[in-house]
């Protein structure tokens, strides 16, 4: 981490991505901070102060947390003089060895934190197991300048240091220095053509451990990860792939499923290639999907929605989630309808079995464990037929937190759902190893889970049908949705 001396007042501005920064609370907001949560604060004493002004009335890390497609992120200072300094990490991301995973992290608070390897977001420890060695690395701290520069331009300038390729030949002279840094003669180059499903957007490839989920690459104590965040027309480039064998995930906005493909050998001083076709989960006939498959909740209200009363106009979610006070926004709980509610607005960004209390409120709401979806059928499905309830989760909670411990009352829970008067319920259990405390962390993305409920088509019917999501009653628990659908066979 870069750790500015606390005594100093030289930054002005912290900066995740090109989209989210703002001014550095001030000493005065501060000395006058009220905890509402872990590393979290209300700033509203101090209206005056500038990040009060322009961001929000609470203060948090994780407000300024991003995931693996950031580049560099670090703090600006604003002179008197007009002149701008800026100090930014080079993304672990592209380091060729790094251990990653889809989720919040690298964060910046006054603090630049470059984290190659957390817990956040839920994922998985290393496996520090006997013949456990990992050189974590290559990363730097940039430092610029510039004449009244705005932060924008000193951003997208310490990101064009993100590519190995600028300094590859210098650490090949310091690799036989390095223990476990591999240079580029033990290197190779990684392409595939994958042909997409219709509807794909926002194509992202993850190379990582042989013959496991990439989120659980952890486990692996050999294992390395490299991703590419912009894969256009399918087609996929990663150089600097450490010689060995990999899995390959591709994942996209709008499909159900990922394409995964093992055992992919990549050999010193060679290019790799790789060409298939990608063909989106399906269980049959689409009755109706709810939000849209990214592994992220953030199209739901309270999501990716904008805070339009601060100029910086953040997204809801980044900002400590006691504001959004679900009983009030959804006084009688989640009851969406096909066809007429709206997603944006009418289901929310997490799924809370209680809630509260909060800065602003003092007792615990317990009676919005159940949430219903209700739609209509034209006829009744054939006796024979099957229906299939997929559920993509963007993230889950248990009193397990990041630990992955079976610990609290709720380490582990049932996710429940009921078909219509059916009695017995469809049943999916989360354990402690699943768990993320995404949602109070200011994240809509941790541990992905997924889940496809199997029942006879005929516990449909024509007209009116409903489905209960339902969480233990009076639990300190959560899950937050990717994507729900429903299809018919």
């Amino acid at each position: 981490m870069f750790r500015p001396n606390a005594a100093q007042t030289l930054w002005t501005h912290l900066v995740t991505n090109s989209e989210q920064w703002s001014p550095i609370p001030s000493a005065e907001a501060l000395t006058n901070e009220v905890p509402v949560q872990d590393a979290t604060w209300y700033l509203g004493l101090t209206p005056e102060d500038q990040y009060v002004v322009q961001e929000s009335d609470y203060f948090t890390k994780y407000t300024f947390a991003d995931n693996q497609t950031n580049k560099a992120h670090g703090l600006i200072a604003n002179q008197s003089d007009g002149a701008t300094l800026g100090a930014c990490h080079r993304d672990p991301e592209l380091c060729p060895d790094a251990l990653y995973q889809a989720h919040l992290d690298l964060m910046v608070d006054g603090i630049i934190y470059n984290k190659l390897s957390s817990s956040h977001g839920g994922a998985i420890s290393p496996n520090v197991t006997y013949g456990f060695d990992r050189t974590y690395g290559p990363q730097f701290l940039y430092l610029n300048h510039g004449h009244q520069a705005s932060v924008q331009s000193l951003l997208k300038d310490a990101e064009q240091f993100a590519d190995l390729g600028w300094n590859e030949a210098f650490y090949d002279t310091i690799a036989p220095y390095v223990p476990g840094y591999y240079p580029s003669t033990r290197r190779g180059e990684f392409k595939a053509k994958i042909s997409v499903p219709q509807g794909a957007s926002d194509v992202v490839a993850v190379l990582a451990a042989n013959s496991v989920e990439f989120q659980a690459s952890a486990t692996v104590p050999s294992a390395f990860q490299y991703w590419q965040t912009d894969v256009e027309n399918g087609e996929i480039d990663i150089q600097h792939v450490r010689e060995g064998q990999y899995r390959l995930t591709v994942y996209a906005k709008g499909i159900f499923g990922d394409y995964i493909q093992d055992n992919i050998e990549v050999k010193a001083g060679r290019v790799t290639s790789v060409k298939a076709t990608w063909k989106q989960d399906s269980a049959g006939h689409e009755l109706w999907r709810i939000g849209t498959p990214d592994k992220t909740s953030g199209e739901f209200r309270n999501g990716w929605e904008r805070d339009l009363t601060h100029p910086r106009t953040p997204y809801k979610y980044r900002i400590y989630w006691g504001p959004w006070d679900f009983p009030t926004q959804f006084p009688n709980g989640v009851n969406f309808t096909i066809g007429k509610s709206d997603e944006g607005t009418d289901f929310n960004y997490v799924h809370w079995a209680q809630y509260g209390p909060t800065y602003t409120r003092n007792n615990t709401v317990t009676d919005i464990n159940n949430w219903q979806i209700n739609f209509d059928l034209l006829q009744r499905p054939s006796p024979n037929s099957n229906a299939t309830f997929t559920v993509l989760f963007a993230g889950a909670y248990t009193t397990a937190g990041n630990t992955h411990l079976w610990q609290g009352t709720y380490p582990s829970f049932d996710f429940l759902t009921y078909v219509n008067d059916e009695p017995t319920p469809l049943s999916f259990t989360i354990g402690p190893d699943q768990s993320s405390s995404c949602g109070v962390r200011s994240a809509i993305s941790c541990t992905t889970l997924s889940t496809k409920f199997e029942f006879p088509g005929t516990w449909l019917k024509e007209g009116g049908n409903k489905l209960i999501l339902s969480l233990p009653v009076n639990s300190p628990i959560y899950v937050q949705y990717d994507a729900l659908r429903l299809e018919l066979a």
